[in-house]
């Protein structure tokens, strides 16, 4: 019995130091994954906003009206969204088809993935876009 509590006081720091190399790898690869969630999400949005958009074009030909609608998307007010625009190109790539945009920047929460995808981030926000082509009616 004595050698079984001699035992668990050797061992006693070896769980702390095992906790404080693991822990923060789990940290960043668990705020990484919301992270990727967020950015699929906004991608989402970013598409079914610009689809929108453009079917509102192609059947009433307003443009104000169609870049009101893309702004005011649902679903854009639940992310936290840095900065969006959108926009309408008529008669592009051919003429009878129109062309809409969304952008939004999706603020990177996690640290280390600004580095990792430092190509395409800009002041610690991820760019994803929504682009639809549609016949005009």
């Amino acid at each position: 019995m004595c050698g079984k509590i001699k035992n668990i006081k050797k061992n006693s720091g070896q769980a702390v130091l095992e906790l404080a190399l693991v822990l923060p790898i789990l940290v960043v690869i668990v705020f990484g994954m919301i992270d990727f969630g967020r950015m699929i999400n906004a991608k989402l949005v970013a598409s079914e906003a610009s689809r929108e958009g453009a079917r509102q074009y192609a059947i009433e030909h307003n443009e104000s009206d169609a870049v009101t609608l893309m702004n005011a998307w649902p679903g854009t007010a639940s992310l936290y969204l840095n900065n969006h625009t959108a926009q309408i190109i008529p008669d592009y790539p051919v003429e009878g088809c129109v062309t809409a945009e969304v952008k939004y920047d999706v603020i990177v929460i996690t640290p280390g993935v600004y580095e990792l995808l430092k190509g395409t981030a800009l002041n610690d926000t991820f760019q994803v876009q929504g682009k639809t082509i549609m016949r005009m009616e």
